[in-house]
């Protein structure tokens, strides 16, 4: 790679089809979808996989403007994750909506924009039938330039007006709105100060710093994301970054070719908010890990130690991956090989950085590298949309984004020693946790491989479930669990019967709630510990308890914990003096798997519903003296329920 630009988005592949011919076709498959499902959710594949290579700017609203067409038809959006983002801006952003569709695309959201008009950020906030609150926005994204903020202080004056300013524009929105909000912090300026000292009061580059690091503070006030700004012009270089050519002529805060980019991380929000983000990093072995081809070289042949080069190279790919699973990122293997000798550089190697314990699923075998991928899905329980593959060799890339358009597969450059920079640029990863989190996620998904194993010798279901002797401990929220209460919150998608997300401080707030009832359950089994994997939250008026949410982790579907778990709310309900339960069904583009959830459970559909842009929403009833618990057998976990 000659020269690494962020701007080029170079973890993209260039798109190498007729874009319109490929459009036609995806047509064809949109005109068929109301007799084929699967012609649809190919469609919207084949999308996603165009927004997925670097593409001109022209190209980029060519396909904004085919998927507009689609924008309003609710069976296409059901198979992307819904967004209503509103962006508040001082500066001119009238380029943002091709792009950021398109970036959205990429990564399953599908996105409507509402903007506000040129440099009126507090007037566009503060009016109440803004748009902004008349579209009932999910998200709103704030972000203010410098070059055109009030009460910028100057000659050593003050901030205190221009911070008041900003908290009454937040204070606004948590009024007025439930979205969550995303803070961007002020880029970087690109008028250079000569001679500047590090901490003068007059500095424009100290100004801006000041200001960010008050952002910052700001977002965890206000739970807001946020949204580094000064982070990102700093990597790319605030002379690239700033057009004042732009800024001139129309104000636009940043130069064109930047525009690709920044609306990528704008996606990459959308998609920690959404729970979209990838979660396992699928390593390819030989000139991936180390240089050479363990099968033809020999271990003593492998070139991954400090102090050659091209071993320092491949040595940072597996501190990088070591780094990731310490964050929570699941690490699997995927290598064309016989498995003991893919395995033994990691056994005898005092070279390697990885070590067998750090990988989750280790898949070794002479089949193509997509069925390899299909494998580890299947045995860790985890869908492909949440892979990435980093693979040296572009003919295996290849036929895995044809064959798996789910999986994430960056474009690579020959030498290795980039291979970091391209997975970091990429943002595929939230980078979050601690190494005692990432030890015992990859360790949950050892034993789930065991577990598969475990099925396979059994045979029947029923046998299998009994064997594992499954204990389901059930408590309310509480303190200590609350970071995992609400990450599971953030994350569940496919067992989410509403799909209501809640950050911590209001989690704390519902605990609190007198009115509240909260329940999450921990499962346990022969095979260890899958901690918490299930959450109930209900709110009482006068004798009804209403469920809020209800969720489960994927990890653990199809294990009868939500029956059991229904024993104990019903067994709670009645205790309580409860006579009704009312449960609501919101069907988003991937929760179909609870549509009938409810029904199964024996409540009833009440006569009253709602619609959203992704579905009709229903509601449900269970009188609780009629209530029939699940009967309790020996494939039933267990239930420990521990009260306060």
């Amino acid at each position: 790679m000659d020269e690494f630009r962020l701007e080029r988005l170079p973890w993209l592949p260039v798109l190498d089809c007729d874009l319109n011919a490929e459009l036609d076709a995806i047509q064809a498959l949109v005109n068929d979808a109301n007799e084929s499902e699967a012609n649809l959710q190919e469609a919207v594949l084949r999308l996603r996989g165009l927004a997925n290579h670097q593409l001109k700017v022209t190209d980029a609203y060519r396909l904004e403007r085919f998927v507009e067409r689609f924008s309003g038809n609710s069976s296409f959006n059901h198979e992307m994750q819904a967004c209503r983002l509103g962006v508040i801006a001082n500066s001119t952003l009238e380029l943002l909506r091709g792009p950021l569709r398109v970036a959205a695309l990429r990564h399953g959201i599908a996105v409507e924009l509402v903007t506000s008009p040129y440099n009126q950020a507090y007037e566009f906030i503060s009016n109440p039938n803004s748009p902004l609150y008349q579209n009932a926005c999910d998200v709103i994204l704030l972000a203010l330039d410098q070059r055109n903020l009030p009460f910028w202080p100057e000659q050593g004056e003050s901030f205190q007006r221009l911070f008041e300013h900003v908290q009454d524009m937040l204070e606004l929105l948590k009024e007025n709105t439930k979205a969550r909000i995303i803070l961007q912090t002020l880029a970087l300026p690109s008028e250079a100060t000569f001679g500047r000292q590090p901490g003068d009061e007059n500095d424009l580059y100290e100004n801006v710093r000041i200001f960010n690091r008050y952002l910052v503070e700001l977002a965890t006030r206000f739970d807001c994301l946020i949204f580094d700004l000064e982070a990102l012009t700093a990597s790319v270089g605030v002379f690239r970054w700033h057009s004042p050519v732009q800024w001139c002529l129309n104000k636009q805060p940043f130069a064109p070719d930047m525009l690709p980019l920044y609306c990528d991380h704008i996606g990459r929000l959308l998609t920690s908010i959404y729970s979209l983000d990838r979660r396992c990093l699928v390593l390819d072995l030989d000139n991936t890990l180390w240089a050479g081809v363990v099968g033809d070289d020999g271990v003593e042949r492998l070139v991954m130690a400090q102090g050659d080069p091209v071993g320092e190279a491949h040595r940072r790919v597996q501190q990088m991956a070591l780094r990731l699973k310490q964050s929570g990122v699941i690490l699997a293997v995927s290598s064309k090989n016989e498995p003991d000798t893919a395995r033994l550089p990691f056994q005898v190697c005092a070279d390697m950085v990885l070590r067998e314990e750090d990988i989750a699923m280790f898949e070794a075998s002479w089949q193509d590298k997509a069925t390899q991928l299909q494998a580890i899905s299947e045995h860790l329980g985890m869908p492909l949309h949440q892979f990435v593959l980093l693979d040296d060799n572009p003919a295996e890339r290849k036929q895995v984004r044809e064959a798996l358009p789910d999986v994430a597969v960056p474009e690579l450059p020959a030498d290795p020693a980039w291979f970091p920079e391209i997975i970091m640029a990429a943002g595929y990863f939230a980078e979050a946790g601690s190494s005692e989190a990432g030890d015992q996620r990859t360790r949950q998904y050892q034993e789930n491989h065991q577990r598969q194993v475990h099925r396979s010798r059994i045979g029947d279901y029923d046998q299998y479930l009994a064997s594992l002797e499954m204990r389901l401990r059930v408590q309310a929220f509480s303190q200590r669990s609350l970071g995992r209460v609400a990450q599971l919150i953030q994350r569940s998608n496919q067992f989410n019967l509403t799909t209501r997300r809640y950050s911590e401080t209001e989690l704390l707030a519902l605990m609190a709630d007198s009115e509240s009832v909260t329940f999450q359950a921990e499962l346990m089994d022969i095979f260890g510990n899958n901690g918490i994997i299930s959450l109930v939250i209900c709110r009482q008026y006068q004798q009804v308890w209403e469920i809020e949410s209800w969720l489960m982790s994927c990890r653990v579907l199809s294990r009868r914990v939500e029956e059991a778990l229904f024993n104990v709310v019903l067994t709670e309900a009645r205790n309580q003096g409860i006579t009704c339960l009312i449960g609501c069904y919101i069907p988003t583009g991937r929760n179909k798997l609870v549509e009938s959830f409810y029904a199964d459970l024996g409540f009833t559909q009440l006569v009253s519903s709602s619609s959203n842009q992704e579905g009709e929403s229903t509601r449900w009833q269970l009188r609780v003296e009629e209530a029939q618990p699940i009967k309790v057998s020996r494939s039933l976990p267990q239930v420990e329920y521990i009260t306060y």
